[in-house]
């Protein structure tokens, strides 16, 4: 929390945590009110397959359009190897 990626993202809070890392809410900073859900792996030297999965994960859920599947925005990774999947913020009650 309090961290900006790629200058773009500033996370706020975390929604949630698992086993390769963690979800959290992200104010938009050039897009001002925007606000976003960033996942993020956060063991930068996760395997090989890992990171390759969460790349495929970004790519193929952009090109899902349904109303029940979030939305995805944006897809990059930081210098030290982090990989991050933007997210539409959805705001409600946890299913659990």
């Amino acid at each position: 929390v309090g961290a900006v990626l790629r200058e773009t993202y500033e996370l706020t809070a975390v929604l949630g945590r698992g086993g390769m890392g963690a979800v959290y809410v992200a104010k938009h900073l050039r897009l001002p009110g925007k606000w976003v859900a960033v996942k993020v792996i956060e063991d930068a030297g996760a395997g090989e397959d890992a990171r390759k999965r969460f790349r495929r994960e970004a790519e193929i859920a952009a090109h899902l359009n349904h109303p029940n599947i979030v939305e995805v925005l944006d897809y990059d990774t930081l210098p030290d190897g982090t990989q991050f999947l933007v997210l539409e913020l959805l705001r409600g009650e946890s299913l659990g």
